[in-house]
């Protein structure tokens, strides 16, 4: 019996190892807290068989609302059930205070996402493509750097980068509203969620309090999308060498 018993003991052992020895790791790399909420459903999906580690990036060291937005997203990454969130101290990626301090703060913001990327040492990233998903300016900034990043070491082939998508469906006049979509073909990867996943999501949402002052309608927006789908498009390098621009 005692040896039933160990031998039970050290299966389980093994195989809880083996199970946390083959999980992949999903890094997010966004500039703000409650970005994650626009691929909230997907992290959910994903959180209980992968490790899945968000880095925000652009925390400003003297703003009084940052350690209000930080709590808010420890809250939401908890509802989802992925890691605790990592938080840069960056100020707003702009060049208000002259060109010499924009380069000094990109350049130091350059090599600290390239040393978090080597330490996490993700299967895949994902972070926000040249449409910046919402449009906004440090959306389409950090998704570049991350970029410029994996194609400068030429790590394309070690950590692919997926970009969020939102196809097209808006006319040029409700695009002014702040959205910015891709066009469905050049959209090639479609992620299906559950019902229990959007709920995660939902509660996600209501942990930042402080951004979302019409959370009742976001919510009804969500809920009113049954197809229960994220989408997102996968950097593509092609390897084929030219020498004419034509053929």
């Amino acid at each position: 019996m005692k040896l039933f018993l160990f031998l039970t003991t050290v299966i389980f052992l093994f195989a809880s190892f083996d199970n946390t020895a083959n999980k992949k790791t999903i890094l997010i790399i966004f500039p703000h807290p409650d970005d994650e909420t626009a691929i909230g459903d997907v992290l959910a999906r994903y959180a209980s068989t992968h490790t899945i580690q968000i880095i925000f990036a652009v925390n400003p060291p003297k703003d009084t609302i940052v350690p209000i937005r930080q709590k808010e997203a420890i809250c939401s990454c908890e509802q989802l059930g992925i890691e605790k969130p990592i938080f840069l101290p960056y100020d707003r990626l702009d060049a208000r205070d002259g060109p010499r301090e924009y380069f000094n703060r990109i350049n130091a913001l350059n090599l600290d996402l390239k040393k978090r990327i080597e330490q996490i040492n993700p299967d895949i990233i994902i972070t926000h493509g040249p449409d910046g998903e919402s449009g906004h300016f440090e959306h389409r900034i950090i998704g570049s750097l991350v970029s410029q990043i994996i194609l400068r070491e030429g790590w394309y082939e070690k950590y692919p980068i997926y970009y969020l998508a939102e196809p097209t469906f808006k006319t040029d006049e409700e695009q002014k509203g702040g959205t910015s979509e891709v066009d469905m073909k050049y959209i090639n990867v479609s992620i299906k969620y559950t019902d229990e996943d959007e709920k995660k999501c939902i509660k996600a949402y209501a942990c930042h309090k402080s951004q979302y002052n019409q959370l009742e309608h976001h919510i009804a927006e969500k809920l009113a999308d049954t197809t229960n789908t994220t989408y997102l498009r996968k950097l593509h390098v092609s390897f084929d060498h030219r020498t004419d621009l034509f053929k």
